[in-house]
């Protein structure tokens, strides 16, 4: 079952990482999705992948259920 704050991530879309033990950014960084359907590890996962280029200048890969849409690009 799908987590209630979890929505479809877009390319384009502003998002926060979501609280959990492993990120370490705070809700203070947004990032900007540059890419969707990555694949972790080099197979196909559920949940896929996300790139995202961070406001502090990092960019990473993240699962999709690991950030919030906080602006949709649509």
């Amino acid at each position: 079952m799908t987590p209630p704050h979890t929505k479809k991530v877009y390319l384009g879309d502003l998002v926060v990482e979501t609280e959990s033990e492993w990120c370490g950014r705070g809700l203070d960084i947004k990032g900007l999705v540059t890419e969707t359907q990555v694949n972790m590890w080099g197979e196909e996962v559920i949940p896929s992948g996300v790139r995202v280029m961070w406001s502090d200048g990092d960019v990473s890969v993240v699962y999709e259920d690991e950030v919030e849409v906080v602006g949709e690009s649509r």
